[in-house]
């Protein structure tokens, strides 16, 4: 495919001098045609993204939408006992909140993340994270053991830290047996200040960590994979760094790190 002509002209053309000319001509052809190319792969790659991207989007979504019609088409017969109106309801209310997460998680991991920072007591920050999940429902007390020495800070933007440790805590708890701990610390080492979170279930698979942050991986049938893919963002925006590896616990352990 032409892409245009170069034309030279003169007396001191000479053989050597249009050779020379040909070659540079057909240096900047391929490099031209290079270019064409690797924009045309990028290309090709996003689409695919953008598809499997649609397509794991329509299965999350159709999984809770179908519980709640069908919850609803039950709901709607007659002389529905009562305790089964209550379970139905609790399904709805549940998907319902899993597609509101779902949305949550979308919105907050394809805005822009401008981090306003100021040194931050991580204790509060932390303590706070955990009782805003135990209000929610989403974490037992009892579940729960907490490290959490005052004197750790760390220069961040609270709202975004403290989505980010919601988001492993979160995770940590869905990982858990019901009847296992989930850990939770703080520490201070090497110039950084370290929030730890260690569960005890199954772990991360070696195949699993080497693509770990990426959106729509996860490893559980009701998980989206938006959750680290949203915290290695914030990590990124805060200069800080998002650390997975194997628990004392048995399972996963995460950390952030974080500046002084």
């Amino acid at each position: 495919m032409p892409y245009g002509a170069l034309v030279v002209a003169g007396a001191q053309l000479t053989p050597l001098v249009a050779g020379a000319i040909e070659l540079f001509a057909e240096l900047v052809a391929r490099a031209i045609e290079n270019v064409r190319l690797r924009r045309q792969g990028v290309e090709r790659e996003r689409l695919a993204a953008l598809g499997e991207a649609a397509a794991v989007m329509a299965h999350e979504v159709r999984n809770p939408l179908g519980a709640i019609l069908n919850a609803l088409a039950v709901l709607e017969r007659p002389n529905v006992p009562e305790d089964a109106r209550f379970e139905l309801t609790e399904v709805i209310r549940e998907e319902a909140g899993r597609l509101e997460r779902l949305v949550v998680d979308l919105l907050e991991l394809g805005r822009p993340l401008m981090p306003r920072e100021r040194e931050v007591p991580l204790h509060e920050l932390v303590r706070a994270s955990c009782e805003l999940l135990i209000k929610r429902g989403e974490l037992r007390p009892e579940q729960l053991q907490r490290e959490l020495p005052e004197h750790v800070t760390a220069q961040v933007d609270p709202d975004l830290a403290q989505l980010a440790v919601l988001n492993i805590l979160r995770n940590a708890v869905q990982a858990t047996p019901p009847q296992g701990s989930v850990r939770v610390r703080l520490e201070q080492v090497d110039g950084e200040a370290r929030v730890v979170v260690e569960d005890e279930g199954p772990g991360f698979t070696p195949e699993v960590l080497q693509r770990l942050g990426e959106p729509f991986l996860t490893t559980r049938a009701t998980g989206t994979g938006l959750g680290l893919a949203l915290v290695r963002r914030v990590m990124d925006a805060s200069r800080g760094r998002l650390v997975v590896g194997r628990s004392p616990l048995g399972g996963a352990s995460v950390t952030l790190g974080l500046r002084l």
